[in-house]
């Protein structure tokens, strides 16, 4: 699958996955294996998923949000 059809999918399954408010188990699910392997995935207590990305010093850091 091309690249720009894997991250179609993702999305898919992003917006396809139920998470209303207080539950949002599926969504964190859908999170977690689409960056499984690909960087540092925890959880916090309120239930959010944090992901982290190592990068070289030399390049300026990301930081992405989403509610």
């Amino acid at each position: 699958m091309e690249a720009s059809q894997e991250r179609l999918e993702m999305l898919r399954r992003l917006s396809e996955a139920p998470g209303v408010s207080g539950y949002e188990d599926e969504v964190r699910r859908v999170i977690r294996e689409e960056v499984s392997g690909l960087a540092e995935v925890s959880t916090d207590k309120l239930g959010s998923v944090i992901v982290k990305k190592r990068g070289s010093a030399d390049e300026p850091r990301i930081m992405l949000a989403g509610h």
